[in-house]
């Protein structure tokens, strides 16, 4: 939790420098009492569509990364006194959101230079908590061209407009798409039930500033493939075959330190979720730790088993969230997983079978 504060608040400076009120530490005191009444609307600028017409039918949540959940939810709602798109998350996921740019712009398509989005937080408890995420570029939707970050990190400036401008135009055919997804909520920081997101308003603009026109009554075109998972593939760890002391020990893929291992960096990579079973429950704090070329082998060591242990003799460790660089795990060659458990030995865990779950693409 500690690193995760971290991240929120480095997150915070880097996005938003010279606006000191606009972070903290990520921790309880994090949320702030709404003001409403006092925000600036400044989506109200953006032209295009504004749901009135009650159709949200070019928008579908994306669950094919890792990190997604199919337990996200988008839904038509009320929204201060108009209509917005409420994209409510699965805890412990990345809730991602796709724009179908081509079937809202048709034959306009290749005159979109600029994107601007709406979008607006609020939290069940009352509360504001500020949110961060991204907002990226698809061509053909399995190729991601480029991505920019967007916030709502002050209750007075929300909803916030998220901005994406292109650096070639899209050329005609489907799965032309923007996709939005929040990466930082400081609400889960906080742990507190993670905030409700809303598109508001989405306005695409052509190289002279112009918003385009756009078909409201647009239905997304939904590619092949989209959305599917992949068939479920077993990558079985084996034996231990790294070690860095009695305590910390694990597994490296094949070529790390120049070693033979009958697991490939390619497909390690994939890997989402961690299993591990024990012969008895573990009666204390285990963490996993990884590195490799894709992080630069920086040593990323995050609890998953707290001070006490716990009761069960079976874990499942989500990597995706575990990890705060899970995008340079993906993009790793060659890495070491290690386990950490601070006993006398490694042995005392008494592991008797570990194995990765991986997705086909």
């Amino acid at each position: 939790m500690k690193t995760m504060k971290m991240i929120a608040l480095f997150v915070c400076l880097l996005m938003f420098a010279g606006i000191f009120t606009a972070c903290d530490d990520g921790g309880g005191g994090t949320g702030t009492t709404p003001t409403s009444e006092s925000a600036v609307r400044v989506d109200e600028k953006i032209e295009g569509i504004d749901f009135s017409n009650d159709n949200i039918n070019f928008l579908s949540m994306y669950y094919k990364p890792a990190d997604s959940s199919p337990d996200a939810m988008l839904e038509l709602v009320d929204f201060r006194g108009g209509k917005a798109a409420k994209i409510t998350p699965a805890a412990g996921s990345t809730p991602y959101v796709v724009i179908d740019a081509a079937s809202l712009l048709g034959s306009r398509l290749s005159d979109v230079k600029t994107v601007e989005v709406g979008i607006a937080a609020e939290n069940s408890d009352g509360t504001f908590y500020a949110v961060s995420g991204e907002i990226i570029v698809f061509r053909d939707w399995k190729q991601q061209e480029k991505s920019g970050a967007w916030s709502v990190y002050l209750d007075n400036r929300n909803p916030n407009i998220a901005t994406m401008t292109l650096d070639e135009s899209f050329s005609a055919g489907e799965g032309n798409f923007f996709v939005i997804n929040r990466r930082i909520d400081n609400a889960v920081v906080a742990e507190k039930t993670p905030s409700n997101l809303y598109i508001t308003k989405i306005g695409f603009l052509d190289a002279g500033g112009a918003y385009l026109p756009v078909n409201a009554d647009a239905v997304f075109d939904v590619p092949e493939g989209f959305n599917d998972v992949g068939e479920e593939i077993i990558i079985q760890l084996g034996e231990m075959n790294v070690i860095n002391s009695p305590t910390q020990q694990g597994w490296l893929t094949n070529g790390t330190d120049g070693k033979e291992s009958h697991l490939l960096g390619e497909e390690v990579s994939k890997a989402v979720t961690l299993v591990l079973e024990f012969d008895s429950p573990p009666e204390g704090e285990m963490q996993v730790i990884w590195l490799g070329d894709g992080n630069g082998w920086d040593w990323n060591q995050v609890a998953v088993i707290p001070e006490g242990g716990m009761d069960d003799t079976r874990i499942e460790v989500n990597l995706t969230t575990t990890f705060d660089d899970y995008e340079k795990f993906k993009q790793s060659d060659q890495m070491k997983i290690f386990i950490g458990y601070y006993t006398d030995k490694i042995e005392d865990l008494g592991i008797t079978n570990a194995y990765l779950i991986a997705y086909e693409d």
